[in-house]
């Protein structure tokens, strides 16, 4: 069976939360790697800097977070899959390139925002 890990889940398995143990719980039972979509990697690095931004989090904790999320990538705990639509990696880039304070002298949100309409409204094939 293929398991696809929302945002939610990975912010659990990264950054204590109420859900924590049971994502921990979830993913010693998954084999093989946990599934998770390129936007939902987006979505995640988003979640960890608006963590900062409010001051839930540490710009160092982040960063150990990242490292985490990293080698499990490499590992192959955890497997990253593009879904079709032109904006896939512009997502990607867009939420790295941004710090908690706006990265580029941008307030949070992501400037990117314009890219979530056309990106949600591609029909499928």
């Amino acid at each position: 069976m293929i398991v696809y890990a929302d945002t939610s889940f990975l912010f659990s398995l990264y950054v204590p939360d109420a859900n924590s143990s049971a994502a921990a719980a979830i993913m010693k039972r998954i084999k093989p790697a946990l599934v998770a979509t390129d936007f939902a990697e987006f979505e995640f690095i988003n979640a960890l800097n608006w963590r900062i931004f409010r001051k839930e989090l540490q710009a160092s904790e982040e960063q150990a977070v990242l490292l985490a999320f990293s080698k499990d990538l490499h590992a192959g705990v955890i497997r990253v899959v593009p879904i079709s639509g032109s904006g896939d990696r512009a997502l990607s880039g867009c939420a790295n390139s941004l710090t908690p304070h706006g990265g580029t002298g941008r307030s949070l949100p992501c400037s990117c925002t314009p890219i979530l309409p056309i990106f949600a409204a591609k029909p499928r094939s």
